[in-house]
């Protein structure tokens, strides 16, 4: 009965810890080559947008111009808007369907568990070792996860 509920224990364990989690580690390098991208990035859109800008004036008249370049940037601001919701909106959905992933497993495995112990009658044998016992479970559980 131990060996099984070691297993259980362990099992679930490297689930919730796992590499599974939505949560892993990003690397410093990662990190690093992302900020120099974004801020590349910006500096070239910046040009793009300066130009574009330039390249209106010479051929519209001023006004017609700033109409045209704050639209361009309204709409390029909204389509930024948009994909920001639709990441947050994808994220969070595979947030949701990964703690119910966890939150069937546990369930199932808490189940498989208390048949265990239904069928080897050890909770009407000795109540209090079992009580016991479950609180220094819950403890190891508690501090191997937090």
């Amino acid at each position: 009965m131990d060996q099984v509920l070691k297993l259980a224990e362990n099992y679930l364990v490297q689930r919730v810890m796992g590499n599974h989690t939505p949560l892993t580690h990003v690397n410093k390098a990662i990190i690093v080559m992302g900020t120099i991208g974004g801020i590349l990035s910006t500096v070239a859109l910046v040009f793009i947008l300066f130009g574009v800008f330039q390249w209106l004036m010479q051929n519209v008249s001023p006004y017609e111009a700033y109409i045209l370049f704050g639209g361009m940037l309204l709409t390029i601001s909204f389509i930024l808007f948009g994909a920001i919701a639709f990441f947050q909106h994808r994220k969070k959905k595979k947030t949701e369907a990964f703690k119910n992933h966890v939150k069937n497993e546990i369930l199932f495995n808490l189940k498989l568990a208390e048949q265990e112990f239904k069928d080897s009658k050890i909770l009407e044998d000795n109540p209090k070792i079992c009580a016991a016992l479950a609180s220094i479970v819950g403890f190891v559980l508690t501090k191997k996860v937090l």
